[in-house]
């Protein structure tokens, strides 16, 4: 199917809590997957280190550089596949995000693409910073009938959720060219 997920998302936090440097992995806002993987174990046996599967994701979020769209492409296997690809593409022209002040964001997957976009609705004439990146297949290679669609926040990262609406409708997906490698 393709998707429009978007919500007012208030930003908090991003980064530690003593406003020590960000490590450039805390991030917050909406993603696509493939998959998220199996749940913890629980209880957690002693010296097993659980790890999160690793997915084909896209995404639009608040990044250490701005509102950023994400992708990370080329994952075969749920423990990592060498030679995948990550993308972080601040939206061209977006102003700094402010804490604390709500931001429109939406991610939308269309039939050839994934496109982000970020409204300041707290700005003279709510301006809208958009990003499109091809590849509306690549979330269908680990598992090739469902994607996860939601909300996240990771390392550090606090945000508010308010004013969420998805909308479905069904596609007829484009295969994505393999890029020629010179």
């Amino acid at each position: 199917d393709n998707f429009v997920l978007e919500a007012d998302l208030t930003f908090h936090q991003l980064g530690p809590e003593t406003g020590a440097k960000q490590s450039g992995q805390e991030g917050a806002g909406i993603m696509v997957r493939d998959v998220n993987g199996a749940a913890r174990q629980d209880p957690i046996m002693e010296g097993f280190e659980e790890v999160t599967a690793a997915s084909n994701m896209f995404a639009v979020g608040l990044m250490r550089d701005g509102m950023s769209a994400l992708s990370r492409t080329g994952v075969e296997e749920p423990w990592g596949s060498t030679g995948s690809k990550w993308v972080n593409k601040v939206l061209p022209g977006a102003p700094a995000v402010p804490m604390n002040t709500p931001v429109r964001v939406k991610l939308e997957r269309t039939d050839t693409s994934f496109v982000m976009t970020a409204t300041f609705t707290h700005l003279s004439g709510s301006p809208t910073f958009k990003q499109e990146l091809k590849g509306a297949d690549l979330v269908q290679v680990l598992d090739h009938d469902r994607m996860q669609v939601g909300f996240y926040a990771s390392r550090n990262a606090s945000m508010t959720v308010e004013n969420a609406s998805l909308s479905v409708s069904e596609a007829d997906t484009v295969p994505t060219q393999e890029e020629l490698v010179l």
